[in-house]
């Protein structure tokens, strides 16, 4: 621009999204990039594909514009890649790639299957042979192939997907293509959905102990379909428009886990399959209360400690069984237990009726009583013993051998 003989002159980056996958659900029926400047991915929009070389040791991400889903439906994404190795060295750590799914503004979801052997949400590259995942880096000149398909229920709005490449060799190439939207097919979606109940029969043998567990069913374009059948009973069946999650069993606990397969009543070919365990047993106790000593007769030989602990039992037995204090069984509930007053503390070990690896601690130390003195009124010596109902300050300090108190006051006895 000239102003008064001045010349301005301005740099101006235009980042234009570009073409990288087919969207067969839209028109124009095209996935683009968000229309950030690629970052060491190349795209090309004739063959629609993402092509990654020779980058820097970084992740490099790609994420599409958004994507309206509010008038498709269910819809399936799915992509190819191939992992290509060059002529001297394949794949090493910490090379990798993602593929994500990012749902109305929600956290990435990996799609990329079972192709994650490690679950860590990326294929990785290996330095040795035997890499699982990528190509490692003793493999040269081959391609890997891998298929990805991820599915967006209905329910959702927006869909972004997202590309992860992080290579620094003129060896690796990442090649993604085969992007695409389409209909999801008929699917069914199934998983456990938490812990369940154990059922103990109210016996303390394990043989009768039966187990439920939750499960989430969701079908996605299935039509008509009313509903689901199962593998395992009970329920032999259920419906889609019965509330989640769907309550499986009982079962005997002798068979968790459990693996169990449904199938859609109208596509028996549409199949989903998950596992339901039998739920961990446990117990706990509360921290003591009302401690007391009580004397027994002459010295502290005898004397004995009685406490209260709630005992509850989850997913187990009937009942416990206590060692090291009495009583030496009995139900769930509050519980009076006595123990010897020596040694102190004195540690009482807890455990499941039914299932007597579940156990619990409790460690109670006694009432201090000292022993600071003797008399003999003519039937031999007895020890002088500090009073049973008043615990002597802790800043004496009796030995019981001598029958002698010091006091610490902090650093001077």
């Amino acid at each position: 621009m000239d102003s008064g003989n001045v010349i301005y002159a301005a740099a101006l980056t235009v980042q234009v999204p570009r073409i990288f996958g087919t969207n067969t659900l839209a028109v124009p029926a095209f996935i683009t990039t968000d229309g950030t400047v690629l970052d060491n991915w190349t795209a090309d929009e004739t063959v629609r594909t993402l092509r990654q070389n020779n980058a820097t040791q970084a992740d490099h991400i790609v994420n599409s514009a958004p994507i309206d889903l509010t008038t498709l439906g269910a819809v399936e994404v799915s992509a190819t890649l191939d992992a290509i190795t060059g002529s001297s060295s394949g794949f090493e750590a910490p090379d990798a790639f993602g593929l994500q799914l990012i749902v109305d503004g929600g956290p990435p979801v990996s799609i990329l299957g079972a192709a994650d052997v490690d679950g860590s949400g990326l294929l990785r590259g290996a330095d040795t042979a035997g890499g699982l995942e990528l190509p490692d880096a003793t493999l040269t000149n081959i391609t890997k192939t891998f298929n990805f398909k991820g599915i967006v229920l209905a329910s959702a709005n927006s869909l972004v997907i997202r590309v992860i490449g992080n290579s620094n060799s003129p060896n690796e190439t990442f090649l993604l293509k085969n992007i695409q939207i389409v209909n999801a097919p008929p699917t069914l979606f199934a998983s456990a959905a938490g812990p369940g109940s154990l059922q103990n029969h109210g016996t303390p043998g394990t043989a009768d102990d039966t187990f439920t567990a939750p499960a989430t069913i969701t079908p996605v374009n299935t039509g008509a379909s009313p509903g689901w059948n199962s593998n395992q009973p009970p329920p032999a069946s259920g419906l889609y428009s019965a509330a989640n999650p769907v309550a499986f069993g009982p079962f005997s606990t002798s068979v968790s886990p459990l693996a169990i397969t449904i199938s859609d009543q109208s596509l028996p070919t549409v199949t989903a399959g998950f596992t339901v365990t039998a739920p961990p047993h446990a117990l706990t106790l509360s921290a003591a209360s009302n401690i007391v000593r009580h004397e027994n007769g002459p010295g502290l030989a005898d004397d004995s400690v009685s406490f209260d602990v709630t005992v509850t039992g989850t997913n187990g037995g009937p009942s416990w069984t206590a060692t090291g204090a009495t009583p030496a069984s009995g139900p769930f509930g509050l519980v009076t237990f006595t123990v010897p007053a020596s040694p102190s503390p004195a540690v009482v070990t807890l455990a499941d009726v039914s299932y007597p690896a579940t156990t619990q601690n409790i460690s109670v130390p006694a009432p201090a009583r000292y022993v600071i003195g003797q008399r003999n009124f003519g039937t031999g010596p007895v020890d002088v013993i500090t009073d049973i109902t008043a615990t002597p300050p802790a800043e004496w300090i009796n030995n019981p051998a001598l029958r002698t108190l010091d006091m610490n006051t902090g650093g001077a006895t």
